[in-house]
């Protein structure tokens, strides 16, 4: 789980600083959380077959379900929800969570998202308007929270 924060706030860094994550973060996550799933397996004497495919499984539900919302907003009301990397990372990173936190740590970053623009609109409306930020930051916040909660649990 450290390892995947780790990544996660790599992403969230490079996001912050160029609104682009590279392909490497998601692909990283999916390598490490499927070696940590193989390691464990090795150490208790007991592949968990099923507990990889089901986390993948429900990881490609994540990703499908959060890229269909993003071309239906962006084809329906024209703004755009999401990146591309943005939805690899919360994809990716769903792995290591599973549904439940998953859920936690977006309501976070949403929650965190919101009240950021609620302090722009305060200051200047106009700007906030037209206003866009890039949302990995937001979701490393939610994800640092939920995985160190698990972590303590």
């Amino acid at each position: 789980m450290f390892f995947s924060l780790l990544l996660v706030l790599c992403a969230a860094i490079q996001d912050a600083k160029t609104w682009m994550v590279s392909d490497l973060w998601p692909a990283v996550l999916a390598i490490v959380f499927v070696v940590f799933v193989l390691l464990y397996s090795a150490i208790i004497g007991d592949v968990q077959w099923m507990q990889l495919l089901l986390r993948l499984i429900s990881s490609t539900c994540v990703f499908l379900l959060l890229l269909a919302l993003t071309v239906f907003l962006e084809r329906k009301f024209h703004m755009e929800m999401f990146g591309g990397g943005d939805i690899k990372i919360i994809a990716a990173s769903s792995l290591f969570l599973g549904i439940e936190p998953l859920l936690i740590a977006l309501i976070v970053a949403f929650s965190l998202f919101l009240g950021f623009h609620g302090i722009i609109a305060a200051k200047n409306k106009e700007q906030a308007e037209h206003a866009a930020y890039p949302f990995v930051p937001f979701y490393a916040i939610g994800y640092a929270a939920v995985s160190l909660a698990l972590m303590l649990l």
